[in-house]
């Protein structure tokens, strides 16, 4: 097998790859198009933006009642939601100091 870089094993590896790809499937869900809500991340090309699954759940909507009222949703198209709003919130700032003599 290739060198791993920082993974203590093979296992970590896979798993990490697993996921990797994982999350790679459900965020292909996420798609933006100009003519809709002006280019905000919406659900599978479909007038329903992304910001509003975390909306909805934390208004108190559960899984269940959102797929309910919305039934062209589907179970990983509220995953994709979240993890797409969990990368955008966690996103990695590098911080550079422009002072270094």
């Amino acid at each position: 097998m290739k060198n791993q870089g920082a993974f203590c094993c093979c296992k970590c590896y896979l798993y990490t790859l697993k996921q990797f790809c994982v999350n790679t499937e459900l965020l292909n869900r996420i798609t933006t198009n100009p003519g809709i809500f002006n280019g905000k991340p919406i659900i599978r090309g479909m007038r329903f933006k992304v910001a509003d699954v975390p909306g909805y759940l934390s208004s108190g909507m559960t899984q269940e009642e959102l797929l309910a009222d919305f039934p062209y949703l589907e179970k990983e198209d509220i995953l994709a939601s979240l993890l797409y709003a969990s990368l955008k919130f966690n996103h990695p700032v590098i911080s550079v100091n422009l002072d270094a003599a």
